[in-house]
């Protein structure tokens, strides 16, 4: 499970720090932008997670990003944003539900995601711009892609109808909503340090994928189908930033 004690603290601690000698200027992001990279963990969602026989069984991976910003006055931005998660299967857990003799597995769930930002920035300057914090939140909504793992099972013919069965997956697209709030450490107004909380929020989609079985006599059955569940997930995210356009 991922902790948020220390992103808290890291909160709190800064709010202390700018109560010394801070000095707010919402304007201080006119006309100008930034592009931010980051990496860092990515949790699922309970159902996402959920190791039952209707559970989706991803575990914890990562997840990295790009986002593009420009503010365009009072704190006020909008921007871009490029994520790439990637979870792990719990190969394990789906293996004893599926009463299978065996299991090959390639891969994780794996998403990509594409959307529009629009954010609010308050910062604050603690040398006359030559260091400054920052505290955002940012809304997100766009497009999203996922991918499950490739899954290989076999059966004893006694037991089940199909002694071989596989699952691929099929191009998936769908919308997503979520959010980010973290805090910047801005140096000489030419880079800095991004540290952010980020969320998925939860909505039910359908996850297309095939499925090829074989019976005892060499028959080949095919079929297509589809996952419907949940698919929310939350992370946590650190990385660099390169502020354009400020003087």
């Amino acid at each position: 499970m991922i902790k948020k004690n220390g992103f808290f603290f890291l909160v709190f601690f800064s709010f202390i720090a700018c109560s010394i000698s801070a000095q707010p200027s919402i304007k201080y992001w006119d006309k100008a932008g930034y592009i931010k990279i980051g990496a860092g963990a990515v949790m699922p969602g309970v159902n996402f997670s959920d190791a039952t026989i209707n559970g989706m069984y991803a575990k914890n991976g990562f997840q990295i990003g790009i986002d593009g910003n420009y503010m365009i006055a009072y704190g006020l931005g909008l921007g871009l944003d490029l994520e790439y998660n990637k979870f792990v299967f719990d190969k394990t857990s789906f293996f004893q539900h599926s009463k299978a003799e065996t299991i090959k597995s390639k891969g994780g769930y794996s998403s990509t995601k594409f959307g529009l930002n629009i954010l609010f920035n308050v910062p604050i300057l603690l040398a006359s711009e030559k260091f400054v914090i920052n505290f955002y939140g940012e809304g997100n909504a766009g497009l999203r892609g996922m991918n499950i793992p490739e899954i290989d099972l076999t059966y004893n013919e006694i037991a089940n109808k199909y002694v071989e069965v596989s699952y691929r997956a099929r191009a998936n697209t769908m919308g997503y909503i979520g959010y980010s709030a973290g805090l910047q450490f801005l140096f000489s107004n030419k880079y800095g340090i991004n540290i952010s909380y980020n969320a998925v929020l939860p909505s039910r989609h359908s996850i297309k994928y095939s499925a090829r079985m074989f019976d005892a006599a060499g028959n080949l059955y095919e079929q297509e189908n589809y996952l419907h569940d949940l698919l929310d997930n939350k992370g946590v995210q650190i990385g660099f930033m390169f502020i354009i356009g400020k003087k």
